[in-house]
């Protein structure tokens, strides 16, 4: 279910016009306080997005799509094992490439932040995240897990990049 009322957002870079061709704006687009789940074919839970909210403006000129905006996400529930809340961030379409960028958010009390993309010619995408002074004790904890640490925080770095699903997804990272 999708409701909500319209909402100003700046309007999308103007495009340069072509003879014949069809122009289209959208000065705001709104999707808010909606509920996305994913699941197996067995119907075990693999991610739950709650409360996320887009608005933006786009433009389409000689079929190229082309936007900005901004995303918000209440709680990412990675398969009951890794909970991210509060996320927003900066949304640009391109007829090349859709960025997320700054993305900022929370990881068991820390901070993570960074920036993703994907390239819509041939859906490769990248994602860098920095996670700072996350606490392990409750990231255990929420995971369901019994921790092995009395206290302490994580820092971390990736890299990520891909095609597809979690098969395909090449990394690197380091982690304090």
């Amino acid at each position: 279910r999708l409701s909500g009322r319209a909402e100003k957002v700046k309007s999308a870079a103007p495009q340069e016009k072509s003879p014949g061709g069809m122009e289209v704006t959208l000065h705001s687009i709104a999707m808010n306080h909606a509920q996305v789940a994913m699941r197996t074919e067995a119907g075990k839970e693999l991610l739950q997005v709650q409360d996320a909210s887009f608005r933006s403006a786009i433009s389409l000129s000689d079929g190229k799509l082309s936007g900005d905006g901004r995303a918000t996400i209440a709680l990412v529930n990675c398969a009951n094992a890794l909970f991210l809340r509060d996320l927003s961030t900066a949304v640009v379409l391109t007829p090349e490439t859709v960025k997320l960028s700054p993305l900022a958010g929370k990881l068991a009390g820390g901070d993570i932040t960074g920036v993703a993309g994907m390239s819509l010619s041939d859906s490769r995408y990248t994602v860098d995240l920095q996670v700072k002074n996350t606490d392990v004790v409750t990231l255990f904890k929420e995971a369901g897990v019994l921790p092995v640490f009395t206290s302490g925080k994580l820092q971390m770095s990736s890299m990520l990049t891909g095609t597809g699903g979690v098969d395909a997804v090449v990394g690197t990272g380091k982690a304090e």
